[in-house]
Parts: C-alpha cells; structure tokens; sequence
C-alpha cells in the first residue's frame, strides 16, 4: 500500500482500471520485495566443470538487486502497475542458474 501511495498517479490508474489488479499485485511484491536475501548451505562443496569451486558451501542470492535488474524488467525502477511480463524474484521462486544448483536436493 506505501508503493501506490508514493506513486499516486498508478494508485489513480489501478482505481481506473480494476483489472489491472493481478498485475499491480506482482508488480508490488516486485517493487517491495518481502524476501531481501536468502542464504544456503550446501550439503557439500560442489564442483565447477572446469575446476573445484572455492572452500566455501555458503551461498547467498538478493532479492531485491534482481527484482531492479536491468536485463530483467524494462524501465527497472519505475513502478508499474500494469508491468507486463513480471517475471520477480520476491520470494526467492526463481529456477536455480548458479554453479550450486546441482548440490541442492530438489533440483536433482
């Protein structure tokens, strides 16, 4: 609610519009993203293709920077009600890309 409030003119769109109402929902959690970062443990070091990863088994993914990614989202830090694909990361719902993915149990 803060976010339509700072942004009067897509609170006024929204009210204009109710069936922008599932795209204003996303493009909410995209804008306020509830989850900032998340942090894993692997079970065990996992290994590169080319070479072994570093000794570490910590990794950590923020939220909020890919919900402002640029190659992501047109127009990034404009809040849009009607933002169209929306494709964010609010609660961490994203396919895993990195290196750790293959360590992670529910991705085997």
């Amino acid at each position: 609610m803060v976010a339509l409030s700072e942004h009067p003119e897509q609170k006024q769109r929204l009210l204009d519009d109710p069936s922008l109402i599932n795209t204003a929902v996303e493009e909410i959690l995209r804008w306020a993203t509830p989850v900032m970062h998340f942090r894993r443990q692997a079970p065990r070091r996992p290994r590169s293709a080319t070479r072994r990863s570093a000794k570490t088994r910590r990794s950590s993914s923020w939220h909020i920077s890919a919900n402002r990614d640029e190659t992501g989202f047109d127009d990034p830090y404009t809040f849009d009600v009607g933002r169209s694909p929306n494709e964010h990361v609010a609660f961490g719902a994203a396919a895993p890309t990195s290196a750790w993915a293959p360590t992670w149990p529910a991705w085997r």
